[in-house]
């Protein structure tokens, strides 16, 4: 009896321990990277945003929030010094890469030697290897360190090809190698703004990429919060951001029709 008893402890402990240990970081997933450029850190964050819906139902729903609340004391430098790309990579087929909200050409550069396919398999599955950060559903910490198959040595080419997306991204001009994105806005707006694109791959020539969604990159001052703070604590996502529409209230909906009344008996007196 013991015996039994004491496999079934270890089985759910080894089954808690595995579905909290690794995020998954699949094929097709929305990935946010947040990293520090600063040469004192090395710190780089991969979440897991769940599975991009631009590639199943057709469209994101407006207001969506995604993945983890990063609490900004993950990171050694403040918020505003940080950088940001989303992605989904689709092997050598596809991909989603953030681009500049100002950008209307977003062209990407597919040479026959740029390697997606080889990006996609290195960096998700460098993610995917590392344990989960506390606390959080589908984060983990990496290490923009030499050696390391991070965003930053992959995408970046170790700091020498910001925003190029692994040369990918088009630096003719005019130049639009902005998938990563400063943060700087985020400590006098509260939020960033970038845009995420969709590419098909074509082995021979450039690809014009299609704009796809607005995604908003904003400090709240909870791990649970909606609200913009721009001193908050925490860095969150929305996907497609929409300004609520405000209900008109019954009251003013009563109080129309007895002003057109009023109206009428004036001009009938008149």
């Amino acid at each position: 009896m013991k015996k039994a008893l004491g496999i079934m402890v270890a089985g759910l402990l080894l089954f808690g321990l595995a579905g909290q240990g690794m995020a998954a970081f699949s094929t097709l997933d929305l990935v946010r990277t947040i990293y520090d450029p600063s040469s004192a850190s090395t710190t780089e964050i991969g979440s897991d945003l769940g599975a991009n819906a631009l590639t199943t139902a057709g469209a994101y729903t407006a207001n969506t929030y995604v993945g983890d609340h990063l609490a900004t004391s993950l990171f050694s430098d403040p918020a505003a010094t940080l950088e940001v790309s989303y992605y989904a990579l689709n092997g050598s087929t596809s991909a989603w890469v953030t681009g500049s909200t100002t950008d209307t050409a977003q062209k990407l550069l597919l040479h026959k030697n740029t390697n997606l396919s080889g990006l996609s398999t290195s960096l998700l599955g460098y993610y995917a290897g590392l344990s989960t950060i506390s606390g959080t559903a589908s984060s983990v910490l990496g290490s923009t360190a030499v050696g390391n198959n991070s965003y930053y040595q992959l995408a970046e080419n170790n700091g020498t090809g910001v925003g190029t997306f692994a040369s990918a991204l088009s630096n003719i001009s005019p130049s639009h190698t902005d998938a990563t994105i400063s943060l700087a806005a985020l400590t006098t707006n509260g939020y960033v703004d970038s845009t995420l694109w969709y590419f098909l791959y074509n082995n021979n020539t450039g690809t014009v990429g299609t704009e796809v969604v607005t995604i908003r990159t904003f400090l709240t001052d909870s791990a649970t919060s909606t609200n913009i703070d721009k001193n908050g604590t925490y860095i969150a996502t929305e996907i497609d951001p929409q300004a609520p529409t405000v209900p008109i209230p019954p009251s003013l909906l009563l109080l129309a029709p007895g002003l057109l009344g009023l109206i009428g008996v004036r001009s009938r007196r008149a």
